[in-house]
């Protein structure tokens, strides 16, 4: 497989995370047959309008399952900038913020106008790559480089659990689907978390219609990563404190469960 080469990267940060994080792991490089290096990336934010190869795909390039690929590579060590390893919050609503002292979901959290610098971090990480093994371009990724995936693991009764979510922001930026090539790579890097827990892992992809999974590895996490009770503050801390009318909904959707990857 090729390797995706970084320069080195001093300071690097281990994830030890006690809680599911929500995934921002851009994708850092697009279709290549080869070794190849990232996209360019200045202080963690990937220059996505050097690559010329995004294209407006119809819905229907989508409506059934295509011969992709997932690869996550353990074979090298890997650490990625442009990855932001820790829950951020919203806030919009001042009262929240007058009263955050007191509840413990806003424990260690960050301001959303931090996102910079946990991005501009080098993270210790797992190259993922993604291979069109088909004769067609495939979606794969949109303009602004965001991809709809998320790790997961298995639980104490082998039971695969997200240890992660995927929540857009609505970044106002084009829509424009990024594509993979026939018989290229693109490749994104994930969270190589430490905890006291072994178990295996996986990466899951949701294409806005259909689920891939990667191949299993062994790591580390912490079981509280399987945790999902604070999921109704984040909402509510994202939409302006108001309770979810459809909260049970909004977790599946963020968990890529169902055929909608749209968000309330």
């Amino acid at each position: 497989m090729p390797r995706v080469i970084i320069l080195e990267h001093e300071n690097v940060v281990e994830v030890n995370s006690k809680e599911m994080l929500q995934n921002r792991s851009p994708l850092i490089a697009l279709n290549f047959l080869n070794d190849t290096t990232i996209i360019k990336n200045i202080d963690g934010v990937f220059e996505f309008n050097d690559y010329k190869t995004y294209k407006g795909l119809p819905e229907k390039a989508i409506k059934n399952k295509y011969d992709l690929k997932i690869i996550i590579d353990t074979s090298y060590s890997f650490k990625s900038k442009g990855i932001a390893y820790k829950n951020l919050l919203y806030s919009v609503n001042d009262s929240i913020l007058r009263d955050s002292i007191n509840k413990p979901f806003y424990k260690n959290k960050l301001s959303f106008s931090r996102i910079r610098t946990l991005e501009s971090k080098s993270v210790a990480a797992y190259p993922v790559l993604f291979y069109n093994n088909s004769n067609k371009n495939i979606p794969l990724g949109k303009g602004d480089l965001q991809i709809e995936i998320i790790q997961e693991a298995k639980d104490t009764n082998g039971k695969w659990k997200p240890i992660e979510f995927f929540y857009g922001d609505g970044i106002c930026l084009p829509q424009m689907n990024l594509v993979l090539e026939p018989k290229h790579y693109s490749a994104a890097a994930i969270i190589k978390y430490k905890g006291d827990f072994k178990t295996k892992i996986r990466v899951k992809y949701f294409d806005g219609k259909n689920v891939f999974y990667s191949n299993e590895i062994y790591g580390t996490i912490n079981r509280s990563q399987f945790n999902q009770e604070y999921f109704l503050e984040l909402y509510k801390d994202n939409h302006n404190g108001r309770y979810p009318r459809y909260f049970e909904d909004f977790k599946r959707r963020i968990f890529l469960n169902n055929s909608s990857s749209s968000f309330p």
